[in-house]
């Protein structure tokens, strides 16, 4: 049998972290009475006690609590198969004084844990497959990324992660707006801003510094988020908003080419000539109501 602690001491701390990489029996010195997060990354093997039936495959994980004095067995189901799994246990204890003032809201599972009311082990959830995450904690696990002087606050850091990820219950994902579905709505929202504020500012010059304190971000990337939303940069945005604005004063016949020039902001007829043309394909004057 070959187990190696990474971090803790289940009996002085009530918290453990291992690796094990054995062939035969497997998981037999599972503390009683504590949760288990075994994340199995190769081999295959089954758990069983009263109540618990555990089949793990090859990067498959669960949680799961073994009550006092339960016979639980755990073995491997091949001893030829390369074995290698990380086990967390940690006792109730722990888990009050860690995340005692969040008791309510961890997973509804544990309250009877928690309560010492639980007859027989259960596991918290089905077996599922390692998520990419996972699998990226388990690697930093077995390989850690710090000087061994660190190490103790690096795995505790770790520790805490693992917990919260598997302690309370998971985010409602059919619920929650995807992160990149997010990103996109915030960009959008943004550039609607953007041309809300232009829009009210027609006859002023484009000032990027006030219009990023009012968006509330940085100029240089309100410019770069504006263009890769709207295809248009913001003075591009900011003219084209001028010459509809203008057109349409044009069109209804209530002002002349210079009196529209001056209420876009305008105040060379030959700039605007040339940017009503650049928008419009056509000189200001078209669009004269006679």
């Amino acid at each position: 049998m070959e187990s190696t602690i990474l971090y803790g001491n289940f009996q002085n701390e009530g918290i453990q972290l291992v690796r094990g990489r054995q062939s035969g029996d497997f998981l037999t010195n599972l503390p009683e009475g504590a949760l288990h997060i075994v994340l199995n990354l190769e081999g295959t093997a089954i758990l069983f006690g009263n109540q618990l039936r555990v089949n793990l495959m090859p990067s498959t994980m669960v949680v799961f609590h073994r009550t006092p004095r339960e016979a639980l067995t755990a073995t491997r189901m091949t001893v030829e198969d390369k074995d290698d799994y990380l086990v967390l246990s940690v006792t109730p204890k722990w888990i009050i004084q860690t995340f005692g003032s969040r008791k309510e809201a961890l997973h509804p599972g544990l309250q009877d844990l928690l309560h010492y009311k639980t007859s027989d082990s259960s596991a918290l959830a089905k077996v599922r497959s390692l998520s990419l995450a996972e699998k990226e904690i388990a690697a930093a696990l077995i390989t850690p990324p710090v000087v061994s002087a660190a190490r103790s606050y690096w795995y505790l850091a770790k520790v805490l992660e693992i917990l919260t990820h598997h302690l309370f219950p998971p985010i409602n994902l059919a619920s929650s707006e995807p992160f990149c579905s997010k990103i996109k709505r915030i960009d959008r929202e943004r550039s609607d801003a953007c041309i809300a504020w232009l829009k009210e500012r027609l006859d002023e010059p484009l000032n990027l510094n006030d219009l990023a304190r009012h968006i509330g971000c940085a100029p240089h990337y309100l410019s770069r988020q504006f263009k890769k939303s709207t295809g248009l940069t913001l003075k591009q945005q900011h003219r084209a908003l001028r010459i509809d604005h203008a057109a349409t004063l044009l069109s209804e016949g209530d002002y002349n080419v210079t009196e529209a020039a001056m209420e876009v902001g305008y105040n060379s007829l030959s700039h605007f000539s040339k940017a009503f043309m650049e928008e419009k394909g056509c000189l200001p004057s078209d669009f004269l109501n006679d």
